[in-house]
């Protein structure tokens, strides 16, 4: 089979649920704080009734800022430390299938689309999966033989489709439970980029 998509944006996607920023944000809202306050302290000095105890209030200061500026310098080193390591662990792969329910294989027009694969790091699941899929566009696909006709069960998982079933068509015509083909596409294997009956390649470049 043979398949072009019609354009594939190459940027990464956002994944908010894995944003380092995100999760520091709020220390780095105190800090800001910190430093805030112990640079307005040393204004308290001018009041004559605190003109008593100016020096608490200016060691107090110089405190507050030795410790903001610390914990700030250290939170934008975790922050660069944990950016380096997702990006280092984010992958994203590219295949090409068409997604529709069993039901409606027979009746409807199958419209193959470019999907972004996203792999989980590792250890983190969402929703109970390890691969978050976004459809991007439409692709042609030319030469495609459907084999709905005779197969009636996911060679993955060896389970029968039901009517209500989502599943992927894949370019060379076999069928697969969607999050098994989701799955298998997201293993770090080179057999990932082929379909796991006929080993014809789904992968988009």
């Amino acid at each position: 089979s043979l398949f072009s998509p019609s354009s594939v944006p190459m940027e990464p996607m956002e994944d908010s649920f894995l944003s380092p920023p995100g999760k520091l944000k709020p220390l780095r809202w105190i800090t800001c704080s910190l430093i805030s306050v112990g640079l307005l302290l040393p204004l308290l000095v001018a009041v004559p009734e605190v003109k008593p105890i100016r020096k608490e209030i200016i060691g107090l200061s110089c405190v507050m800022l030795f410790v903001g500026t610390l914990a700030r310098m250290r939170l934008e080193r975790c922050r660069m430390e944990l950016l380096q390591t997702s990006s280092k662990k984010r992958e994203v792969k590219r295949r090409l299938w068409a997604s529709v329910l069993f039901e409606e294989l027979e009746t409807s027009a199958l419209e193959f689309r470019c999907m972004h694969i996203q792999v989980m790091p590792e250890g983190v699941e969402v929703g109970g999966k390890t691969a978050h899929v976004d459809v991007v566009e439409k692709a042609s696909v030319l030469e495609s033989g459907l084999s709905s006709a005779t197969q009636k069960t996911c060679l993955c998982c060896l389970e029968d489709f039901q009517p209500s079933s989502q599943v992927a068509v894949l370019p060379c015509g076999h069928i697969f439970d969607e999050d098994c083909i989701l799955a298998w596409s997201a293993a770090k294997r080179k057999a990932s980029r082929t379909c796991p009956t006929c080993r014809s390649n789904f992968t988009v470049l």
